[in-house]
Order: C-alpha cells, then sequence, then structure tokens
C-alpha cells in the first residue's frame, strides 16, 4: 500500500496489487508533506496553509481525526506557512516534528505544542528536519548553506528568575550548526546506528589497515619525477641527525650554491699558498 499526496489537495491510499486507488479524501488545500506512524495507524497529511490534518487508517480508508493550525499565535494572519516536512520520533508516535515555511520547527505531544526549535531559514524551500535514531537530537538544513542541530533536551537553567530572562522551556534557540555545502540543505539525516558501530572497533581497524595499505603502494606522478629528477627527497629538504634525534633543516638552493662557491675560492686560495712557498 501507498499513500500519495498532491497540489490538486487529495490524499490518496493506493492498493498496488489491484492498480487502483482504495480511497482517497479531499483535505481542501494543496497537500505539500504527509507521513505515516510507526504502526500505519494514523496518517497525517500537512498543507500549504499550515495545517496538519490527522487520519486514523481503518484497514484502507481515512477516518479523519482532527487538524491543527502550525502558526504563531501572535500574529494576525489567519493561515500558516506551508508545510514542508512531516517525522515521528523515533519510539514514541504521541510526538510528531513538523517544519514549515516560517523558519520554525515544532514538536507536537498529541496535539499539543511541546516544544519549538529555531535559527535555521526556511522561508521559500522544501526543507524537512528529522530526529537522531534514539530522538536525542533534531537535525535540518537551511537556505544559508549549513546544517543546523538542536539537542531535544533543554538542559539550560537560568541562573535568575526566567521572568526576568524571558527564558522558556517551550522554546529552543541554542544550536550546533556547520557548512555543508554551496547551496541550500534541503534535507539533512543522522546515520543508522548499525552505520556508526561499522566505524569503531574491529571493522574501523579494518579500515584503516586498508587506507595505510592503500597509502604505501601510491607510486609517485610523472610531475613529482620531472621536479624531483627521480629522486623523491626534495633538494633544499636536509635530513640531519644529532645525538638527541633527527631534526630537519631547509636551505634554499641560492644559500646551498653560495656557501659551495665560498669553501671552493677557500681551497683554491690555500692552494696558492702552497704552491708559493
Amino acid at each position: 500500500k501507498i499513500r500519495s499526496g498532491s497540489l490538486d489537495g487529495k490524499l490518496r491510499f493506493w492498493s498496488i496489487p489491484d492498480h487502483r486507488v482504495a480511497d482517497w479524501v479531499d483535505i481542501g488545500e494543496m497537500v505539500t508533506a504527509a507521513s505515516f506512524n510507526s504502526d500505519g495507524s494514523t496518517a497525517v497529511a500537512g498543507s500549504y496553509k499550515g495545517k496538519c490534518h490527522f487520519y486514523r487508517m481503518d484497514g484502507v480508508r481515512f477516518d479523519y481525526i482532527t487538524h491543527l493550525d502550525v502558526r504563531n499565535t501572535k500574529s494576525n494572519k489567519a493561515s500558516g506557512k506551508k508545510i514542508t516536512g512531516l517525522s515521528w520520533m523515533p519510539g514514541d508516535d504521541n510526538k510528531l516534528l513538523v517544519t514549515s515555511n516560517d523558519s520554525r520547527i515544532r514538536v507536537y505531544d498529541g496535539y499539543t505544542l511541546a516544544c519549538k526549535y529555531k535559527g535555521h531559514k526556511n522561508n521559500n524551500s522544501q526543507i524537512r528536519a528529522s530526529f537522531s535514531p534514539g530522538a536525542e537530537f533534531i537535525v535540518c538544513g537551511s537556505e544559508d548553506e549549513h546544517v543546523y542541530v538542536w539537542s531535544t533536551v533543554n538542559s539550560f537553567v537560568p541562573s535568575i528568575n526566567p521572568i526576568y530572562t524571558g527564558y522558556r522551556r517551550d522554546k529552543h534557540s541554542s544550536y550546533e550548526q556547520f557548512a555543508a555545502q554551496h547551496d541550500i540543505a534541503t534535507v539533512a539525516l543522522f546515520a543508522p546506528d548499525e552505520v556508526r558501530r561499522s566505524r569503531t572497533g574491529d571493522a574501523a581497524a579494518a579500515v584503516a589497515a586498508a587506507r595505510a595499505a592503500a597509502k604505501e603502494q601510491l607510486q609517485p606522478t610523472k610531475a613529482a619525477e620531472a621536479l624531483f629528477a627521480g629522486n623523491m627527497t626534495s633538494p633544499s629538504f636536509a635530513r640531519v641527525s644529532a645525538s638527541e634525534g633527527t631534526t630537519h633543516s631547509r636551505t634554499s638552493s641560492k644559500e646551498t650554491n653560495a656557501k659551495e662557491i665560498e669553501l671552493a675560492d677557500v681551497g683554491a686560495e690555500e692552494g696558492d699558498d702552497v704552491g708559493g712557498e
């Protein structure tokens, strides 16, 4: 079974074996995001006007439950911004992650707003936030070419009365970010735990050994051979062994040539003196 949403405002449930639509519902506005919960018993559709429509899946039938207005309650506008992403929290089907075009990410517990996250830019793009496998973090792309990461646990506790600081546990603006690419980052995902485990222990040791072996087998390029005339040690790099260890010193080719000429002149003068005697 497959569910689809489209710009004609219809949410469809497809029966692949029968090659037909098993059921559909018209939400009255363009569908811009959709998701099932983990067991498929609940479906949610996000709309262009900032609404989330919830349906109970009775077999292959849509059974309307309710809808949420995803918008700033302080705004005078009647509708919210486009919903660009929907994601259920791993291990908890009561919590839904909603991404929208007002540069906000919201977590709903049931049908109640639990927390709001901000920092990224999402004004016109189809950007979707997601949870980490253990739901400890939220990650999201941004229109400023960065990826943002928030902790789902707001551990900050103000040292003075929150009345004076404006601190609220349902708003989270503390985040980490890093430059991702030279264009809008529309999707960012945490790797599954299996991938993370594969990079530690025996698997990580095997990868490191393979990289070391490949590095030893590297052959010098033709440009390098031409530059060093077959000797892969730079002529301006002298290796000096000392009693306390091995040190390296750089001498320019001009200084080396000058010293050679000076020594040659001294030898010539000594030879003339000896010959004169």
